[in-house]
């Protein structure tokens, strides 16, 4: 357990689960992560217009390139407002440790992906993915560097892992430290056959776009504040001369039913059905 976040707004986590009552993401059942192990990995602060205080615990999300952050749409769909701010280079995304070197850069601009169509009112939360463009150029470093985009459509890994600073538990505070939490990758038919539908999911699971992660005896998940971060796999793979990732992403942390019950695996978004789409935004410009 860490201590509760001096910065964390109990009324935002509030608003957020009345937002999307179906969408809790949080890390439960794993252990805290080590200095620079995820340095792709990204806070999202919202601000609180009234009292000037950025929340660093509602949503996560991955540096994919020096000027964009990858998370879910719904992240940026929400009662808390727009991301107004990125946090690099954090393993306690609340305080000061020992050789954490923390940047803060501002959110320039916010893009959803075009068919993803929100949260509120109950509606589907398909195409759940979107873009950050930043403020300034990120200079990467041994704390800060980028995670590679899985692009193979079928996940060959079996084991896979997801990090956040969201809650330990659906009603205890969030971690100040980053969790990591061990998967497994579920079938596409089976998650189907399990989740079902509802007005989150009227299709049901989509294997194309989805792909479900947890563990079925229950006991470990990623819930509330977890939303936007990575579903990751150690990169084995070799990529273009002088060009080389720690991670690769699966998958973007998007919603479940229920936070580490049995059979209730977690639903991440494809990330390679999304790859041409990222790829016309982020490079357009030549990022």
């Amino acid at each position: 357990m860490t201590e509760k976040s001096t910065t964390s707004n109990p009324e935002w986590s509030r608003l957020l689960k009345r937002q999307a009552v179906k969408v809790h993401k949080f890390i439960q059942g794993g252990k805290s992560s080590l200095l620079n192990e995820f340095p792709h990995m990204v806070a999202i602060g919202f601000r609180n217009v009234g009292s000037g205080i950025t929340s660093w615990n509602n949503c996560g999300g991955t540096l994919i390139s020096h000027w964009y952050i990858m998370t879910a749409a719904h992240c940026t769909d929400s009662e808390l407002g727009s991301p107004a701010l990125v946090r690099l280079g954090a393993l306690n995304v609340n305080r000061n440790l020992p050789g954490q070197e923390v940047e803060d850069i501002g959110v320039a601009q916010v893009i959803a992906h075009p068919e993803y169509q929100g949260t509120r009112g109950d509606l589907s939360i398909y195409h759940d993915v979107a873009l950050l463009r930043l403020e300034r150029r990120v200079e990467f470093r041994e704390g800060v560097q980028p995670a590679c985009l899985y692009d193979e459509q079928e996940v060959n890994e079996r084991e896979v892992v997801a990090t956040g600073w969201g809650n330990l538990g659906f009603a205890d505070a969030p971690s100040d430290v980053l969790q990591k939490v061990q998967l497994d990758i579920i079938p596409g038919q089976q998650c189907k056959d399990l989740l079902g539908t509802d007005a989150t999911i009227p299709r049901g699971i989509q294997s194309q776009g989805q792909v479900c992660a947890g563990v079925l005896e229950g006991g470990r998940d990623t819930c509330s504040g977890d939303s936007g971060g990575p579903l990751q796999v150690n990169n084995t793979r070799t990529f273009r001369p002088g060009y080389s990732c720690g991670m690769e992403i699966i998958g973007i942390t998007s919603f479940g039913k229920f936070c580490a019950e049995k059979n209730s695996p977690g639903v991440y978004t494809r990330v390679a059905n999304y790859i041409p789409w990222i790829e016309s935004v982020v490079w357009q410009n030549g990022d």
